[in-house]
């Protein structure tokens, strides 16, 4: 890539457009790699919300395994279950994971895909990027969304909780109106006008950087 532009998110009325009415966004939950951590970041209960809301849910085979969820439970609330991630990034139009994406991940993204993760921020290099301007890829930090004192809640929540079954509550509450609102606004400019925390989460967007905080250590 050539150049890496850094600008600032003006919302454009007509991206992300749902081309039938009532039509929602599709969302895929990817697994998290660590087994210790004993958390998840959707509890079944909540993907039974989605579905009910008529929003197409795929999750990759044990998902909920380290938090002790079977696929059943995730199937019984309305989920399809697939193992294949190239599968599960090519059926949906939104991806879900609590772990920063890997780059084999990446690679196996569609083209237009919005993903939404952590973001390790001290590692960023411009590779990076270019694999996500190459396949117009649309990407949130839930890393940047902060509350009232600039604090990160997603930091917060690990720091505040004082097991897995807290962090994992806590975790699905943060995160399931953010998906809500990705995959019924019909916009982008709805998204984020609906939930203000998809602004302060957006970093990269039609091949640009659109947060300051991630250009800064880019530049670095």
């Amino acid at each position: 890539m050539e150049d890496l532009n850094v600008t600032q998110y003006e919302p454009q009325p007509d991206f992300l457009c749902i081309s039938e009415q009532n039509q929602h966004l599709s969302i895929g939950f990817l697994k998290d790699t660590i087994p210790f951590k004993g958390f998840v970041c959707m509890m079944p209960q909540k993907i039974e919300l989605l579905t009910e809301k008529e929003i197409q849910v795929y999750v990759e085979g044990n998902f909920g395994k380290h938090a002790k969820y079977t696929d059943l439970e995730y199937a019984n609330a309305g989920a399809d279950l697939i193992e294949s991630v190239p599968v599960i990034c090519q059926m949906s139009d939104v991806i879900v994971k609590l772990e920063p994406f890997t780059k084999q991940e990446l690679y196996q993204m569609k083209e237009g895909q919005i993903i939404l993760s952590s973001i390790d921020i001290y590692n960023l290099n411009l590779h990076y990027f270019d694999l996500l301007s190459q396949k117009n890829i649309t990407a949130f930090a839930l890393d940047l969304i902060e509350d009232e004192d600039a604090d990160s809640i997603l930091n917060d929540i690990f720091f505040r909780e004082e097991d897995a079954i807290g962090i994992t509550v806590s975790l699905t509450n943060f995160i399931y109106p953010l998906i809500v609102d990705l995959a019924t606004s019909g916009t982008l400019t709805s998204a984020v006008k609906t939930c203000p925390e998809l602004m302060q989460s957006l970093y990269f967007y039609e091949g640009a950087i659109t947060n300051q905080k991630i250009a800064s250590k880019i530049n670095t």
